[in-house]
C-alpha cells in the first residue's frame, strides 16, 4: 500500500507529496529537492505548484534509486538509468502494483 491505499488502484500519474515520497523512501525532502533541481527526475515525474512540489507515483521508485545507487555512477549512466527505471516502471505499472505492492508501503 502507498500512502494508505491500495496500489491496485493508485494511478501512476499521482502526485505524491514529497513529504510522503520522503517517508516512503527515506530520502530526505532536501535530497529529493536536489535531485529535482539538478535535473535528475524527468520533468513528466514532477508536479509543482506555486511553492509546493510533488512527484508523481510511477517516480517514488527514481527517487529511490537516485538516491541510494545513483551516486556511484557518472551523470550521464545515472540520467540513463533513470530513464530505463521511468519506461519500464509506465510500462509496466499495473503488473507491478498487483505483484510487488510492498515496494510503496509504510512501515
Amino acid at each position: 500500500m502507498l500512502l494508505g491505499l491500495n496500489t491496485s488502484t493508485i494511478p501512476r500519474r499521482m502526485p505524491i507529496p514529497l513529504n510522503e515520497v520522503a517517508s516512503s523512501t527515506g530520502v530526505p525532502v532536501r535530497e529529493i529537492n536536489r535531485l529535482i533541481d539538478d535535473g535528475f527526475l524527468p520533468k513528466s515525474a514532477i508536479v509543482e505548484s506555486g511553492d509546493h512540489r510533488a512527484v508523481r507515483a510511477f517516480a517514488v521508485s527514481m527517487v529511490a534509486f537516485a538516491a541510494s545507487n545513483a551516486p556511484n555512477l557518472n551523470r550521464e549512466l545515472r540520467r540513463e538509468a533513470l530513464r530505463v527505471i521511468e519506461k519500464f516502471v509506465k510500462e509496466h505499472w499495473n503488473r507491478l502494483n498487483l505483484t510487488c505492492p510492498q515496494i510503496y508501503s509504510h512501515s
